[in-house]
């Protein structure tokens, strides 16, 4: 017979019966969240007893804690020749060791990518990514932390836009080819466009010089800029130069 089943100091089990030499099976139930250590002593016919060396095992309910996403930043852009940096700072005070942290990035209606981070301390975790692998648009990443007992965090997220394209031709509307004037403070009506920025930085190129700079124009939207400065009668020509978030 087994007698008795010791876990964390406390007897659990005893008058277990079992066949010489053979394997036998004892379910304990009810333990709170913590390590244990546990033995079994065994008594033969005459009472004789042996008890066998203690072992270990953690009962651990609990994700690991996911405190930071600290790279990339919310909406921060990358461009071409950039690598996207994910770092995060991961901890579990539950009893289990850090088994695996992954991070998964959307790309765009391709299958998803899927990043195997590495350690740089004990609380640290880094993949990183080059903008090449990647499509142009809005993404999203996923933290997934996994704990030796089989517990899984994915509870933070957050988006960064990688955009590698130039804004298109910028359109100009008003003062057409060879059109007069007689306002020497004339207004500049133009449209940036971009596959991905919202705002658009432009300046007002007049006779190859600039004129206006720092202009905030909406993406799509047509933009009417009065200059900055009289100029002077005679034949001129004007461009708008954009850039956008990511120049």
């Amino acid at each position: 017979s087994i007698e008795p089943v010791m876990a964390a100091g406390a007897t659990n089990q005893t008058n277990v019966e079992t066949v010489n030499g053979t394997q036998t099976n004892v379910s304990v139930s009810n333990f709170a969240a913590g390590v244990y250590t546990w033995n079994v002593t065994c008594l033969d016919g005459v009472r004789l007893t042996n008890t066998s060396t203690a072992r270990s095992f953690t009962i651990d309910s609990s994700p690991p804690d996911v405190q930071a996403l600290n790279t990339p930043a919310a909406r921060q852009n990358f461009t071409t020749g950039g690598t996207i940096i994910f770092n995060a700072s991961i901890s579990n005070s539950s009893g289990s060791a850090i088994q695996a942290v992954r991070f998964q990035v959307t790309n765009g209606s391709s299958a998803r990518v899927n990043l195997t981070a590495s350690a740089t301390n004990a609380t640290l975790f880094n993949a990183s990514l080059a903008v090449t692998g990647i499509v142009d648009g809005n993404h999203s990443v996923i933290i997934f932390a996994n704990d030796t007992s089989g517990n899984m965090n994915n509870s933070l997220n957050t988006t960064f836009v990688v955009d590698t394209k130039a804004p298109s031709v910028v359109e100009l509307y008003n003062l057409t080819e060879g059109i007069n004037t007689s306002k020497n403070v004339p207004t500049f009506s133009f449209q940036g466009n971009d596959s991905i920025a919202e705002v658009l930085i432009c300046e007002v190129v007049i006779d190859a010089n600039v004129n206006i700079t720092g202009i905030t124009a909406t993406n799509g939207t047509t933009k009417n800029q009065v200059a900055d400065r009289a100029i002077a009668e005679g034949n001129h020509n004007w461009s708008v130069r954009c850039n956008d978030s990511v120049r």
